[in-house]
């Protein structure tokens, strides 16, 4: 007899998916962002660990508010949580940051410019 995965876990399966999938995508890119974008070694680290500790301590308070207000549903934060995913990329796409935005336009298929 086969067991099927219930609803629930599939659906966990899947934003779990999806948020571990943007986030190795944020991190592979930030540091070539943050430097085309005039920032030094040090504002590098320096931004990426204060983003990654921030994230580590709003997942959980995130997580405990949206459990204890019964009124939030969970569905409705996750689409506010990729709704600002996708407006921060439009945003980067839209970057003038000059050794990030033709690679970046070329992974989304976009017109591709030389930067030689």
């Amino acid at each position: 007899m086969k067991k099927r995965i219930p609803p629930v876990t599939f659906h966990y399966m899947v934003i779990t998916a999806g948020f571990w999938s943007s986030f190795c995508v944020f991190v592979q890119y930030a540091a070539v962002y943050l430097q085309g974008a005039g920032y030094s070694n040090m504002d590098l680290g320096l931004i990426m660990a204060v983003g990654n500790i921030g994230g580590a301590v709003l997942g959980p308070v995130l997580g405990a508010w949206i459990d204890r207000n019964r009124n939030i549903r969970h569905s409705a934060v996750i689409n506010v949580l990729l709704a600002l995913q996708a407006a921060m990329l439009v945003l980067l796409l839209r970057s003038k940051a000059p050794s990030v935005q033709p690679h970046l336009r070329c992974i989304w298929r976009l017109p591709c410019r030389s930067t030689r």
